[in-house]
């Protein structure tokens, strides 16, 4: 009753109690709380309510009468927690066997390239030692690849067009392969 009374008067609308029963030497401990966002006088609408309620549930026998409800209660959290706890242990499980994904760029060695870079044929010349045979990696569609060195020291496949007068359909062939080769990201591509 004390904190049917003092909670609603409270600025925070929530108080505590503790309590000594003199007969058996118990302690009964107490809160109350209201949301914040009611007013004094509904916080005590629902206190009231709620302590009217209350008397049903704990009757003058030390609630006995509940017994099965509090036995009830316990099982059914020890049962919603092992079903909690055996799903987490499902999931991990089934995270470990999946094979890890490597997110796109985080290849290593991979570098993420913004569009082909152009160089002139004289670096592209000198990076290849002439275009020299001890450095021809093979062969593709439109030509010999070799491997060169920049003046930086970078290291990259130069592929060297085989017709010197191509059509116009083997440029634009040419230009998408470069394309596609730009847009891969695989630690032996360069």
């Amino acid at each position: 009753m004390n904190l049917q009374t003092a909670t609603p008067r409270i600025t925070a609308f929530s108080a505590a109690t503790k309590t000594q029963v003199s007969d058996n030497g118990a302690t009964i401990y107490a809160f109350a709380q209201c949301i914040q966002t009611i007013t004094s006088s509904k916080c005590e609408d629902c206190l009231n309510a709620q302590y009217n309620n209350m008397q049903t549930w704990l009757p003058n026998s030390d609630g006995s009468s509940n017994k099965g409800a509090i036995i009830g209660g316990v099982v059914g959290s020890v049962v919603a927690l092992a079903l909690i706890f055996i799903a987490l242990f499902v999931l991990i499980r089934q995270r470990r066997k999946r094979p890890q994904r490597v997110p796109r760029g985080d290849i290593i060695g991979a570098s993420k390239l913004k569009g082909p870079t152009v160089y002139n044929y004289k670096d592209l010349k000198t990076a290849t030692k002439n275009f020299s045979q001890e450095n021809k990696l093979g062969e593709g569609g439109f030509g010999v690849v070799y491997k060169g060195t920049l003046k930086n020291g970078k290291e990259v496949a130069v592929k060297k067009l085989t017709f010197r007068h191509l059509f116009t359909r083997m440029e634009e062939d040419f230009e998408s392969e470069v394309k596609l080769i730009n847009d891969v990201h695989h630690r032996n591509l360069v």
